[in-house]
């Protein structure tokens, strides 16, 4: 609406009229013109949610990739599928599975039955004692026997086979629990 003069200005027109005068003043002085006011929470608000976009859109990427993985059992068997025949890997199964084994066998109380068992067969008592010295040798030769038997297993082509096949029921059960 165009003022001729002659017509009061409302509380809004005066209150942009003074603005300008100001904003006039200031550069005729060579004053800085006040900048305009902003909410104090404003850049800290943008500055959160950047980073809050930034942070889901790298665990995007990263749920996409898992997903290939987890999904292709293919791909997961081809990957570990050669390792059965990795001499490392096949030593660390001979050993854990040689340890589990002889852990399952108490040698002490084996040798305890044999000695009470030569001594009520009426052994002399040396030579029953001499029974009970051989911890060492009886542990030894089990030790042997253990970790030889694992060994031809874990050398053959079936543990091959076993490996490949428990590695799929592995991955699917794996898969199953993850997406439900």
């Amino acid at each position: 609406m165009a003022h001729t003069g002659d017509e009061p200005l409302s509380n809004r027109e005066r209150s942009e009229l003074d603005d300008l005068r100001h904003r006039v003043g200031a550069l005729e002085g060579g004053a800085r013109p006040r900048a305009a006011r902003h909410h104090p929470f404003r850049s800290a608000g943008s500055v959160l949610l950047i980073l809050l976009a930034a942070l889901l859109s790298v665990l995007s990427v990263i749920a996409v990739w898992a997903n290939s993985i987890v999904r292709d059992a293919d791909r997961y068997v081809a990957t570990v599928g050669p390792l059965a025949s990795d001499p490392d890997v096949r030593k660390a199964v001979t050993d854990r599975v040689t340890n589990v084994v002889l852990g399952q066998i108490d040698v002490d109380a084996l040798v305890g039955q044999l000695q009470d068992a030569v001594s009520e067969k009426g052994v002399p008592p040396k030579a029953a004692q001499l029974v009970g010295n051989l911890d060492a040798p009886i542990t030894s030769g089990l030790e042997q026997l253990v970790a030889g038997t694992v060994e031809r297993v874990v050398g053959s082509s079936a543990f091959e086979t076993v490996w490949v096949e428990s590695n799929r029921k592995v991955h699917s059960a794996v898969d199953k629990a993850l997406t439900g």
